[in-house]
């Protein structure tokens, strides 16, 4: 398997808040970036295990949705009546 260090991220999982070790991550000489949340299979992962960034994502996207489909089912109703 070959891994793309630009596409790869390091993810601390854990629930303190101070004392955290400082290390640095290489691969294939390249240091990856330390990221507080990430996206894996259409999952958000937080850090401190939290699920609030995945429910904001997936509300938005469902509200956008939900918007679309008022939006052009209102204006499907205009054009037959008219």
């Amino acid at each position: 398997m070959d891994f793309h260090p630009q596409k790869c991220s390091v993810l601390r999982v854990t629930r303190a808040t101070s004392n955290l070790i400082p290390s640095e991550y290489i691969l294939k000489g390249i240091k990856l970036s330390i990221d507080k949340t990430t996206k894996y299979l259409g999952v958000d992962f937080d850090s401190d295990f939290s699920w609030r960034h995945h429910y904001d994502r997936v509300t938005k996207k469902a509200n956008n949705m939900l918007g679309f489909l008022r939006f052009g089912s209102a204006f499907h109703f205009v054009l037959d009546i008219e």
